[in-house]
Formats: C-alpha cells, sequence, structure tokens
C-alpha cells in the first residue's frame, strides 16, 4: 500500500536513519543479544530519564543537621526577569559568572546575586551546560545541537549526527585548544579535539548521563549500570560498587577521590583501590528519593542533589553530612571552593546558600502553557514493592503478586481477561483463576498489546517482533523488517495497524502484514503510538512533537509547537484524542486545534485511558503516580513504588496498570 506525497506518489520503500532517542524514567539495551533493548527503552522514549518526583514525604535521620526552610522571593530580584520556565542546566566560573539553562533555549547569568537573561535565538531544548571561561561556556541541547557562548551571544557551535539529545557535556583546555566531550542517547559520545568531532564507540546502548574528569585523556561517564573511562584512544569499562543500583552521576577530585550516586539515596566512594558505600555515614535516609546530581570544587565538600530537592554536603574529613531542603524538585547544583552553592531546576527557581547562611530562594515562575493541575493532599501510597501490577477495585488501588517485573503494556477485555507483556518475549495471562504465564515463540522484548476479543490478541516488539493469538497459543508472524515496533491499534480481525521506529507503519490483514509506505518527509521520525478510527482515518505520534493524519491516501502533520517526544495516545471520540507528551504536559487534539493540559508531573505521561473525555486516567513514569482528568483539571490519585509504564481498564471500576515492580 502506498500513502500519496502532496505532489507525488513515492515509489520507493523508505529506509530511515535511526533517531538516538528513548525512555524514561532509563535506557538500556541487552548486552547478550545487542539487538534486544530492555522494557525501560521503549517506555523510556525520552524519558528525560529522570525519575519522576514522588509523593513521599521522607524523613531525616534526627543526626541530620537541617539549615532551614528557604526564604521569600526578595523583592529587588523578583522584576529582574520574567519567568524563564524549567531549568536542566548550571556551570560556572565564579559568582559573577554562573551560566544557566532550560526548556526552550532559555537561557540566564547569574553575578552576585542578580539575574539577567542572555538572549538567543536557539529553542532547542538546554540540557547540559559546560564551558572553560566566561567567554567560552558551551551548551548541550536536543537534536545534537551543541552552542558556544563567546560572551555576547549564543552561536550555533555544531550539530551531531543522529540528532541526539545531549546529556553529558565537558569541556576541557589542553595546549591552548580545546576539548569537548558529548554524550547521550544509546550510549552515544563524540570527541571534539579542537579542529573536528568524532563518534567513539563506548561499547554500551544506555544512555551516557554525565561526565567527569580531568583531561581530554582522562574522564568517565556514567549510565544507569555502567561505569567507562576514557584514555584518549578507547573506552573501558570499569566495574561497578553495587550492580542492583541505577546511578545517575559521577564526581570527585582525581582518579583516586571519585564519588557515584543513584538509586535509593546510595553515595559510594572510590580511594583507587576500592569501593566503599558512605550512606552509613551521612545518616540520611532516601528510600523514596535518589541522588540527581553530584559536584565539588574541593576535596572536602562534596554536594549531592536529590530528585525531591534536597542538598546533601558531605565533608569526608569529618565522615559528616549536612542536608538542605528545598522543598521541590531540582535539577542540577554547582558550588564554588569557599562553599557557595547555587541550584536550579522546576518552573525556574533557583536557590543559593551556604554553611554560614542557609539557603535561600531567589526567584520562581510557572513556566507551563495552560490549565495548572489541582494540588492534591494525601495521594494514597500503593506498597508495589517487587509487583508489577496494580489493579482498581472495590477497595481502591491494590498491587498484585507477581513474580515478575518490568512489564510494558496491558490490555483488556473482561474484569478477569487482561494481558501483559514485558521483556524477553514474556506474556501474562489473568483469567478467573489469577495471572499466569504464557508460552511464546519469542524472546524479544514486548512494547505493546491490544486485541479484539477474547481469541484475537496482538503485540509487537523488538526487532520487527509481531505475534497473534487465539487466547491460548501465540504464533509469530513475519514482518520482513526489523525495526522496534512500539504500537498497534486493532479495527478488526483482518485490520490491525502497527508503528514503530524509523517513520515504520504496517497493516495487518489477518494472514499477513504489509508495509505502508509513507512520504519521505517523515522518515526521520519514531514513532511511539497509533489510534485507528477506521481504514481511513488513523493518527500516528511519536518524536520531535510528531503527530500525522493519514486519511486515504494523504498524510497531513498536525503543527504541536513542541519537539518532546508524545509517548501515548487514547481518544474519546474523533474529536477528543489525549496525547501524554515527556515533559507532563498533556494534549487534547479537538476539531484540528490543541490544547495544552499540566498533568501536575513535571516528565513523561506514558500511558492513556479512559471511559469518557471527561474520565481518563494516565500513568506517570519513574515516579509511578496514577493521574485522573474530571474534564477540567488533571490532579494524581495514587502513587506507587516504581515507575508504571501503561494502563487499561473495562470500565471506571475495573483498571489495571503495569510497570517495574522494583524496590
Amino acid at each position: 500500500m502506498q500513502i500519496k506525497n502532496n505532489r507525488t506518489w513515492l515509489l520507493a520503500v523508505i529506509l530511515i536513519s535511526a533517531i538516538g532517542i528513548l525512555v524514561s524514567y532509563f535506557v538500556f539495551m541487552n548486552l547478550n543479544n545487542p539487538f534486544e533493548r530492555d522494557t525501560k527503552t521503549i517506555k523510556n522514549y525520552g524519558r528525560q530519564s529522570q525519575r519522576i518526583e514522588q509523593t513521599f514525604n521522607d524523613e531525616m535521620d534526627q543526626s541530620v543537621s537541617s539549615m532551614g526552610q528557604p526564604s521569600e522571593v526578595p523583592a529587588d530580584l523578583k522584576s529582574d526577569l520574567e519567568p524563564s520556565g524549567f531549568f536542566n542546566t548550571i556551570w560556572g566560573i565564579d559568582k559573577e559568572h554562573i551560566f544557566i539553562g532550560g526548556n526552550d533555549g532559555k537561557t540566564i547569568q547569574y553575578s552576585n546575586g542578580k539575574v539577567k537573561q542572555i538572549n538567543n535565538s536557539y529553542p532547542n531544548r538546554i540540557r547540559k551546560i559546560r564551558g572553560i571561561s566566561s567567554t567560552e561556556v558551551y551548551a548541550g541541547c536536543d537534536d545534537g545541537l551543541i552552542l558556544k557562548y563567546n560572551g555576547t551571544e549564543w552561536e550555533k557551535f555544531a550539530v551531531l549526527p543522529g540528532k541526539i539529545r545531549i546529556f553529558a557535556l565537558q569541556a576541557f583546555k589542553k595546549k591552548d585548544k580545546t576539548f569537548l566531550a558529548a554524550g547521550g542517547d544509546y550510549g552515544a559520545a563524540y570527541i571534539y579535539d579542537g579542529s573536528e568531532w568524532k563518534k567513539t564507540e563506548t561499547g554500551t546502548q544506555a544512555r551516557i548521563w554525565n561526565f567527569y574528569g580531568f583531561s581530554p585523556d582522562d574522564f568517565y561517564a556514567i549510565t544507569f549500570d555502567t561505569l567507562l573511562h576514557y584514555d584518549g584512544k578507547v573506552w573501558k569499562k570499569i566495574p561497578l560498587p553495587d550492580n542492583h543500583v541505577y546511578y545517575y552521576c559521577i564526581t570527585g577530585t582525581s582518579n583516586k577521590d571519585i564519588y557515584l550516586a543513584g538509586e535509593g539515596g546510595k553515595i559510594f566512594h572510590y580511594n583507587g583501590k576500592s569501593w566503599e558505600e558512605l550512606t552509613k555515614f551521612t545518616g540520611i535516609q532516601l528510600n523514596k528519593d535518589f541522588i540527581w546530581c553530584a559536584q565539588c570544587s574541593n576535596p572536602d565538600n562534596i554536594y549531592f542533589l536529590t530528585y525531591k530537592g534536597k542538598i546533601i554536603i558531605w565533608t569526608p574529613s569529618a565522615k559528616t553530612a549536612k542536608c538542605y531542603d528545598t522543598n521541590q524538585f531540582q535539577s542540577e547544583i554547582w558550588s564554588d571552593k569557599d562553599g557557595f552553592f547555587i541550584t536550579t531546576g522546576g518552573d525556574g527557581t533557583l536557590f543559593t546558600g551556604d554553611e554560614k547562611n542557609g539557603i535561600e530562594r531567589l526567584r520562581y515562575g510557572n513556566p507551563r502553557k495552560g490549565p495548572i493541575a489541582a494540588e492534591p493532599e494525601n495521594i494514597p501510597g500503593i506498597n508495589s514493592k517487587n509487583k508489577p501490577i496494580i489493579t482498581k477495585g472495590p477497595n481502591g488501588w491494590e498491587p498484585v503478586n507477581l513474580e515478575e517485573k518490568d512489564l510494558v503494556s496491558v490490555w483488556g477485555v473482561a474484569p478477569k481477561n487482561y494481558y501483559a507483556v514485558g521483556n524477553a518475549g514474556r506474556v501474562f495471562h489473568l483469567d478467573n483463576s489469577g495471572w499466569k504465564k504464557m508460552s511464546t515463540p519469542t524472546s524479544y522484548s514486548l512494547y505493546s498489546i491490544r486485541g479484539i476479543d477474547t481469541q484475537h490478541i496482538y503485540t509487537c516488539g523488538v526487532m520487527g517482533t509481531f505475534m497473534v493469538s487465539d487466547g491460548t497459543k501465540w504464533q509469530l508472524i513475519p514482518t520482513g523488517i526489523t525495526e522496534d515496533l512500539s504500537a498497534l491499534s486493532c479495527l478488526s480481525t483482518n485490520c490491525v495497524y502497527i508503528c514503530g521506529f524509523k517513520g515504520t507503519l504496517l497493516k495487518y490483514d489477518g494472514t499477513k502484514t504489509e508495509k505502508i509506505e509513507l512520504p519521505d518527509r517523515f522518515r526521520k521520525y519514531n514513532f511511539s503510538d497509533i489510534w485507528a478510527f477506521s481504514e481511513n482515518d488513523l493518527y500516528v505520534i511519536g518524536d520531535q512533537g510528531v503527530i500525522l493524519h493519514i486519511t486515504g491516501n494523504s498524510v497531513h502533520q498536525i503543527e504541536t509547537d513542541t519537539t518532546k517526544w508524545l509517548l501515548c495516545m487514547w481518544a474519546a471520540d474523533k474529536n477528543k484524542i489525549f496525547i501524554g507528551v515527556e515533559d507532563g504536559i498533556i494534549l487534547l487534539l479537538s476539531d484540528g486545534t490543541i490544547k495544552r493540559m499540566d498533568a501536575g508531573i513535571p516528565m513523561c505521561i506514558f500511558g492513556l485511558w479512559g471511559t469518557s473525555d471527561n474520565n481518563v486516567y494516565g500513568v506517570s513514569g519513574d515516579g509511578g503516580k496514577i493521574i485522573h482528568f474530571d474534564g477540567k483539571t488533571w490532579k494524581p490519585i495514587a502513587v506507587a513504588d516504581d515507575y508504571l509504564c501503561d494502563i487499561w481498564g473495562t470500565n471506571d471500576k475495573n483498571i489495571i496498570a503495569v510497570g517495574a515492580g522494583k524496590n
């Protein structure tokens, strides 16, 4: 089948270059099989790969010193700067030259308590800022863009192949030459040697979160599950202190003084010979939180920033820790050698502090467009530890005991007839006797499951995997492609649509699959979800904010005013289509227009389902929040212990959500 271009008919099957993007809340690949991605990858579609802010109120050990609550915004700063949106990164030379970047290319400079905007004509989201001096500052952005600030303005410095999102950036000076290291999705790491860029082979497909080091011939990279060292020629894998922890940050002062931190608030120190866990010394309990950022400017002041906004200052000589609490999400911290520090994060808020004066809130703003979600009180918690399935029944939301983790998608046709899929070809079926594992003819991870009735169920996943079931057994259907297939939409037993990466779109007619050829201008997109109203009326969404409306032989791209990854979709009817976005925004597509709605969650919305346009449920990524829309506002109604990936129901009293089910 072919789709007609506005000017001509395309005659060739599109081969599309891969774009390095994926989930979130964590991007992994099975090292034993280089083609099989962990389920976190697909549900990490851009999962900023940040863990969503949770609603648990963690208690600090009494031995921790509190530096007090932040002060109000000083009056002289309120008018200095209009709200600049969500800030992601901060880096500085000294108190006079601190640079801050965020969403939509917003950049500001902090200088001794004053804040001013820096003009930037590039709207790409800035994820990391690093530099050499106040007139040589670099910003790593989405779409592979690297900007350079020359002391006056930002200018385009480079665009890396594959348009990766740049989460890690480091700048070095060597023999009067500037070297840069840029890393991000799919383990991509590029080195600039002062004249040209080259791609290095890291040996991992996991997202590179941070770099730390001393020279272009001696620095480290950290992913969720891998520590790497670069010697100027090759990357070498370094053993981790604990293989059961997800890591987010690395810092230190030398090769014999390195800190790693991440999940559960765990901090590890390397002395050149061995690793030691420091959590027992800090006296800080962060079981429901995690350390997101680490930074040090001298050997006796090591700063750790948690996702929920706690600032931990570790003093190695005394083996003690102090804690500041900003009480809100903060994304990154910078400090100087004298103990001054500054953080930045949600809603454009900045905090500064030192041990003498405590912390001070500098300014804040609300950057989001559209109605703001209501802030509920006492959100019910769900003890979903080691339980990847959550059900809504007569007694509210409850976890289900199941010896399985990392379920990605769920679908059901009756209260006692649900299916869930996940890693390594695993499929589980709920019937009157409970959940049971089904035998499947694949070991590839599965990303989506949907169906028509109890005898016609479909699933898809890694490497073009597509299977059908009659309710008792599964059969592989050849697709002839190797692209990952991410979602399904089922109209009838002879009309099932499947979408995937590299612009892949397939139709299953009950016997075989057929590739639908799209105009080549759409080959750059990785599709994440699809919704078909009829054979001549379907919608596809994906990365770079793409929404395609396909009617017959024509394809119309709907402008969304966002470059974020659109992750999931649910439709009440043709004029009420809800779309979950990686930054916590939900788009409502109605009569050809788009309305932005704040879901009250700062990051990924992975699953949506509802009974009407005024009764819609959603799930977030690693924060594990279940949210609800009543026709006016979105608000969280429950929170699990770990990330959730999908949600489905047969009625308002019978809903199931699936996810990690980890600690």
